[in-house]
């Protein structure tokens, strides 16, 4: 494109000074019986003018000639050369593109071996923990005979927040929802125990606070750890599609 657009320009370079020519000479021809000594010199440059200057054409277009074959040449080579390098680029993207697709599935895969049984330990070890707590289980775990009241109440507080802080890390395989469900668990369930024991005297037994919580479980639909467990299990089983 540079090549013709030079070649254009001197073509109407030359043109352009043809023409101008031919009007001086036009108005020379009119003026030739009155100035004849003028004509004959300017006659005589005119031809020495446009034979430097044809020369000097052909020699440049011989010149534009030399470089567009040479261009036309290297064109001839780069082209093929050019498809040749887009499409084996494109062959080896596509080869690396699923060579890096298959290892990321490998990788993927081999995570989910390692991480599938801790997930499930954590789930199973987090219904065990909300079992452990759940009232009626720790009555029966936790109760002496003649033990009183307030002892009974303090251990069975003391076996919630270390049952707690025992399986705090499960939470890093469990979703968020799910372990939100089970802190709600644990702090309800340290409700009941409290408000078993506020309406109790000082001289209340163990079995007294006992019936007082057997009392408060049974108005409710369902237990705190049991609602808890249950959100365990749908978002395992979720986890598990």
């Amino acid at each position: 494109m540079v090549f013709k657009f030079c070649t254009n320009l001197l073509k109407m370079f030359f043109r352009s000074f043809y023409f101008s020519i031919k009007v001086v000479n036009d108005f020379l021809l009119i003026v030739n019986s009155s100035y004849p000594f003028i004509i004959k010199e300017f006659n005589y440059w005119y031809l020495l003018t446009l034979f430097a200057f044809t020369r000097s054409r052909i020699k440049i277009d011989r010149k534009i000639r030399i470089v567009m074959e040479h261009v036309i040449e290297i064109v001839k080579i780069l082209v093929p050369a050019l498809i040749v390098f887009f499409a084996v680029y494109i062959i080896l993207k596509q080869f690396f593109d699923r060579e890096q697709s298959i290892r990321r599935d490998e990788l993927k895969m081999n995570a989910t071996k390692e991480y599938t049984p801790l997930k499930m330990q954590a789930y199973e070890r987090t219904v065990l923990y909300m079992e452990r707590i759940d009232p009626n289980n720790m009555i029966i775990r936790l109760h002496k005979p003649g033990m009183s009241a307030r002892l009974l109440h303090s251990e069975m507080l003391k076996a919630i927040r270390e049952e707690y802080v025992h399986n705090m890390t499960q939470q890093i395989y469990i979703s968020i929802k799910a372990w939100d469900g089970v802190k709600t668990a644990k702090e309800e369930t340290s409700k009941i125990v409290n408000m078993a024991m506020h309406n109790l005297k000082d001289t209340a037994t163990g079995i007294d606070l006992s019936t007082k919580i057997f009392e408060i479980i049974a108005n409710l639909e369902k237990t705190p750890t049991e609602m808890a467990i249950a959100v365990l299990k749908r978002d395992f089983q979720k986890g598990m599609r």
